[in-house]
């Protein structure tokens, strides 16, 4: 290690690779934009306020890291082929203001943020009654999201209480998330339709949403992106109720 740089981390080869997979998912949500890691967790907004993006790194680098990189688009790059390459150390060093990823065979940096805050302290907690139905499986996540494709934003259809249906704006019928469920729904009217901005913005072939929702706090979608068994993105979406669509 350097002289003045300050240890951050030293990441083992299959953790750095999975940390790199996390990386890329958060430069393809939001591109040239900081992420603040506080005590190993990542709890921010992204994209807008309304979006909130939570992941516990724990079991992936460790406790007590604290560090707050700029993705930018080429740098980001480079050091997630670095982390799919063997052990990493990770560094930082004040005089250049950047964190210094290596592996023994190569170097590359990422630029430190300035730190405005953009971690959350809290997270959002709903209540087991705030929650409407059942949690929904994502049974096939390329088929739905070849379906949402050039659509930016979708209607998420509610029936008695139940997240049931997903409507692209560029499409005459929505898309039914069990297939059992589809003959039932037919000629059914759902009772609410809330518009998302963000839907499946993460996602692989373990994805579960669900909603919750209280006076307080409104209607939110909740998403658990289970990247492998040491790592899940969840995020929550504040979602808006339109009538219109109905």
């Amino acid at each position: 290690m350097d002289k003045g740089h300050m240890k951050i981390m030293t990441i083992p080869s299959a953790n750095a690779r999975e940390f790199g997979r996390i990386l890329k998912q958060l430069n393809s949500a939001q591109a040239n934009s900081p992420i603040a890691i506080r005590n190993s967790t990542i709890r921010q907004p992204i994209i807008s306020d309304n979006f909130i993006v939570e992941i516990d790194l724990k079991d992936l680098i460790g406790d007590g890291v604290n560090m707050a990189p700029l993705l930018l688009e080429g740098q980001i790059k480079e050091v997630i082929t670095l982390l799919s390459s063997g052990d990493t150390m990770v560094t930082f060093d004040p005089d250049e203001g950047v964190y210094l990823f290596q592996n023994g065979y190569r170097s590359e940096t990422l630029i430190a943020a300035e730190d405005n805050g953009q971690g959350i302290a809290e997270p959002l907690v709903f209540s087991a009654k705030d929650y409407l139905g059942a949690e929904v499986v994502i049974e096939d996540i390329a088929d739905i999201k070849k379906f949402l494709l050039k659509s930016s934003c979708c209607g998420l259809l509610i029936y008695s209480n139940q997240l049931e249906q997903v409507m692209s704006f560029n499409k005459s019928a929505p898309y039914t998330f069990k297939k059992a469920a589809a003959g039932n729904l037919k000629y059914e009217k759902a009772e609410m339709c809330l518009l998302s901005f963000n839907f499946l913005r993460f996602s692989d072939n373990d994805t579960k949403i669900k909603l919750a929702a209280n006076d307080e706090k409104g209607f939110w979608l909740i998403t658990e992106v289970k990247m492998t068994s040491r790592s899940t993105i969840k995020t929550y979406e504040l979602l808006v109720l339109d009538f219109k669509l109905l």
